[in-house]
């Protein structure tokens, strides 16, 4: 692309000063079914089509994504290419993509997420205050079928509660935060402090906030929130928590950093109620204790559910499977990641499997130091 290309000016923005020329990363792996819709999306942004474009880099998918991508770029009327990246992890996906990135913005997406029409324009616009150095919003889970399966998974993960407290998941308007769901930054500054770290299998946005400055130049606003696609099915609920879990642990050691105090908060009340459990057992029989400890989980849970919910006129079966199933396996999952990886750091045994690989777009790191290949789909 020329510069002449870059510099043209913005018809859309009074011929005056043009609008900056960002480039859209989007790492997937084994997520063709998803990509298609993700683009008509991206296709319908009101930001001007020559001052965008599209970068898929593909980790590797044992499905067909790159060429799926492919042709809904062109399908879409899309500059872009696609990449095909042996590193396969998200932070190395991105990075890749961050490498061949012509625009002065970068923006990253996910396969799963559904952004709104003036996302970008709202993005470039918050990042003209040189305070920010990462802009970005929060996330509305959607469900990815229409059975009430889907609705309740969707439902729980639109909790904040459920969902550990973080600022983002509230959606609610505007200030500097600890980190955002997906985010736009300048490419320069990306590129300064080394783009995404390809020693974290998880948690790589959380981190890059974290090295951006987090709370001091971190801006969420909730114009900038945007749909995810939830699981469909309750069994892919505790694996991937688990590796979140797990993940989570990793990264406090890596970085040799404790747990937030919300997180503390979480896993102080996980310990007290184990404990005041466990401890019942001297003076009450089994069954009291289980059927009291049940009893007061599912009142909790449905009191949690109602209480913060954003839909009251979701129907009762959804609720119930969001407070009652999804919920718990939520929180299990997070809570048994965490517990197997500070056991598996006690005993320092680096021959126990891992648990729980989460799926589609977020996929353990395979080490490969292999340059990324760009696919002959340049579009547009």
């Amino acid at each position: 692309m020329s510069s002449t290309d870059l510099e043209q000016p913005d018809e859309m923005n009074n011929g005056c000063t043009p609008l900056p020329f960002v480039s859209l990363l989007l790492p997937v792996r084994n997520g063709a079914e998803f990509i298609d819709g993700c683009l008509e999306r991206v296709a319908d942004l009101d930001y001007p089509s020559h001052r965008l474009e599209v970068l898929i880099i593909d980790g590797n998918s044992e499905d067909e994504s790159a060429l799926v991508a492919a042709r809904a770029l062109r399908r879409h009327g899309l500059v872009g290419s696609v990449l095909n990246n042996p590193g396969r992890s998200i932070a190395s996906n991105l990075n890749a993509g961050l490498a061949i990135a012509v625009g002065s913005i970068v923006s990253r997406i996910d396969v799963k997420t559904r952004i709104p029409r003036h996302y970008l324009r709202t993005a470039v616009e918050l990042l003209n205050d040189p305070r920010r150095s990462m802009v970005g919003g929060g996330i509305v889970a959607a469900p990815s079928a229409t059975n009430s399966m889907a609705r309740g998974i969707a439902r729980a993960h639109n909790n904040p509660v459920v969902m550990g407290g973080a600022s983002y998941r509230l959606r609610q308007g505007a200030g500097f935060a600890e980190t955002v769901y997906l985010g736009t930054a300048t490419t320069s500054e990306l590129v300064r402090i080394g783009g995404w770290s390809e020693d974290l299998s998880m948690n790589e946005d959380y981190d890059l906030c974290q090295r951006l400055g987090a709370s001091d130049s971190v801006w969420f606003d909730d114009r900038l929130t945007a749909e995810w696609l939830a699981p469909s099915r309750a069994s892919a609920i505790v694996p991937r928590y688990r590796g979140f879990g797990r993940s989570k642990v990793k990264y406090w050691r890596k970085r040799v950093q404790s747990p937030s105090p919300r997180q503390q908060a979480i896993l102080a009340a996980a310990t007290a109620t184990g404990v005041a459990a466990t401890a019942s057992l001297w003076w009450l029989p089994m069954g009291q204790v289980i059927g009291g400890s049940v009893t007061a989980a599912a009142t909790t849970l449905l009191a949690i559910e109602g209480r913060f919910s954003p839909d009251d006129t979701a129907p009762l079966g959804d609720r119930l499977i969001s407070g009652l199933v999804i919920a718990p396996l939520i929180g299990y999952g997070w809570l048994s990641g965490i517990a197997l990886e500070a056991i598996k750091a006690r005993v320092k045994s680096p021959d126990m499997p891992e648990v729980g690989r989460p799926d589609v777009d977020l996929v353990d790191n395979s080490g490969s130091t292999a340059p990324p290949q760009v696919v002959d789909h340049r579009v547009g």
